[in-house]
């Protein structure tokens, strides 16, 4: 809470010979405020281009240093999600919102998910329509976004079939 583990801060530096090493960040931060009376176990994040394909927002990136303009980063082999677990669950609090700091790759992100897990195990998931753009060394906060459990749908109700196909949309 209040806080990111400086050591997952990734930089990249590059000098000439003699000059002093000038360190860049390589990432941004997504602040997700929530409010609410649970207790959050961890807040999981998917990022989507126009199309509505995931993006990769973790796994194996590539930086290029440079001196005159700011460093590339570029995914080898990515992942589309990225998971803050909370090692002792964060209380929310229904009368001032309560951060929780990601580290993305910049990017425009055209779409997100959010999945938040309470230490109970009730879970909220919400997609956000406005694109989400994340900048090098800047923190985007979001608007204050109020905890309320996503209702699972028992899909064995509707039918005795051993296996059901729904769409991304359906989540």
């Amino acid at each position: 809470e209040e806080s990111f583990d400086p050591k997952s801060a990734p930089m990249v530096a590059v000098a000439k010979n003699g000059e002093t090493w000038k360190f860049k960040n390589l990432c941004g931060i997504l602040a997700l405020r929530l409010t609410g009376n649970e207790s959050v176990k961890s807040v999981t994040f998917i990022g989507k281009d126009a199309d509505g394909n995931h993006m990769p927002v973790s796994g194996v990136f590539e930086a290029t240093p440079s001196a005159d303009s700011d460093p590339s980063l570029v995914c080898r082999k990515g992942v589309s999600s990225v998971t803050l677990d909370c090692e002792t669950p964060v209380m929310l609090s229904s009368d001032a919102s309560v951060p929780f700091y990601m580290m993305l790759p910049p990017a425009t992100y055209s779409s997100f998910i959010v999945m938040v897990t309470t230490s109970d195990g009730k879970v909220m998931m919400k997609e956000a329509t406005k694109p989400l753009t994340i900048k090098r060394s800047d923190v985007q906060p979001t608007a204050a976004l109020a905890y309320a459990e996503t209702v699972a749908i028992d899909l064995s109700d509707y039918g005795t079939a051993n296996s059901y196909i729904i769409s991304e949309s359906g989540l």
